[in-house]
């Protein structure tokens, strides 16, 4: 079990709590305006309660009904904690820091929308799309743009992206019939994406910082360049967590319950699973030499994402990592034998759980329980 906390960025919360209380027809025309950023949220969201980590978010209510109706739920299931990081005393000077950064960094950030199929181009069409649904449509009473940064102060985006957005904006205004110019369309394009980075900038610096938790960032954000120079990914525990999450959303079958239902797998059929994560990470902490970590880190990612069953491999670097950890020359004998045990004991759980089709696997599992 993990000891650190997870604070999730708006986005994520707001996309796992649509997809799990809102009605059919309603979360069904959202994920088909973002389709990889819900797969993504939601996947991320489910692998920290199946492993047993903490959220971490505001006291202040939020901007939607249903995060709202989330955040009640993971409360009362003694997930969610509130984080001081939040609270308005400080965020002032914290936001002018964060401004000055993002002006500094504007252009960089920007230049990464540009290739119209990268990974961060396709996030942010998708969420505008789901934005506009909220700022035109005013589908929920609740929501408002009160956050939104003045326009004075907004942003200004590379004439080729901000004409390929707006094509893909109007023809949601055209497809329900609003009486929305250019202008319009334009400003409130600027102020949503200037915003939504601007409060990137503030999470990036500080979040984190002095209390050690760590943030999730919705695709918008994690697949920029920036954000990943910071935070390489490394951590075994992160290749793992993504393939216990959809282990667990196999097991889901209701998704108004899906809180429950995943906490109820973790500490039921999943136990098994989450103890074995839970092993390595012991391993991994133990293991002094940065050679044999990678090692590791690389034949765990190979297997997780192999077709084909290549069990003695993993079970001998665990095993040698025991082993040398306690300073003690490993009898490959003896491990070949003790990794035969494992593979019916131990970590017959990390086989079980591979998949070389992860993400397509968690959209259709996705995409089948909204039709319930």
């Amino acid at each position: 079990m993990s000891l650190y906390r997870v604070v999730p960025d708006g986005s994520v919360l707001d996309r796992v709590a649509e997809f799990s209380y809102e009605k059919k027809k309603r979360i069904q025309m959202l994920f088909e305006c973002d389709p990889v950023g819900y797969t993504i949220a939601v996947a991320d969201f489910i692998q920290v309660i199946a492993c047993c980590d903490k959220i971490a978010g505001a006291h202040q209510p939020a901007t939607t009904t249903s995060t709202n109706t989330l955040k009640e739920e993971l409360k009362s299931a003694n997930i969610l904690e509130y984080a001081d990081f939040f609270d308005i005393q400080g965020r002032e000077e914290r936001k002018e820091v964060a401004e000055s950064w993002l002006h500094s960094k504007w252009n960089d950030i920007t230049s990464e929308f540009e290739n119209p199929n990268s990974e961060v181009a396709v996030a942010l069409d998708g969420y505008l799309k789901r934005e506009f649904h909220y700022f035109w449509l005013k589908e929920d009473i609740q929501w408002t743009a009160d956050w939104y940064i003045p326009i004075e102060r907004a942003f200004p985006l590379i004439p080729s992206v901000r004409n390929r957005l707006l094509n893909s904006l109007k023809e949601l205004v055209q497809k329900y019939k609003l009486s929305v110019d250019n202008n319009m369309l334009e400003m409130w394009l600027t102020q949503s994406i200037s915003t939504h980075y601007l409060i990137f900038a503030e999470y990036f610096l500080y979040l984190g910082k002095n209390t050690g938790d760590e943030y999730m960032p919705y695709q918008t954000r994690s697949k920029l360049r920036i954000f990943n120079e910071k935070s390489p990914d490394i951590s075994i525990s992160k290749a793992i967590m993504p393939f216990v999450g959809l282990e667990a959303l196999t097991k889901v079958n209701d998704r108004r319950d899906i809180i429950k239902q995943i906490i109820d797998w973790r500490e039921g059929k999943g136990k098994e699973i989450i103890q074995g994560l839970a092993r390595i990470q012991e391993i991994m902490r133990m293991e002094k030499d940065e050679t044999e970590k990678q090692h590791l880190f690389n034949e765990v990612q190979e297997i997780l994402s192999s077709k084909t069953s290549k069990p003695y491999n993993v079970f001998l670097s665990l095993i040698r990592l025991v082993t040398s950890s306690l300073k003690i020359e490993p009898d490959i004998r003896t491990a070949e034998q003790l990794a035969q045990l494992s593979t019916s004991k131990s970590y017959k759980w990390l086989w079980k759980i591979r998949n070389p089709n992860l993400y397509s696997e968690i959209r259709k599992k996705m995409v089948d329980l909204l039709t319930k």
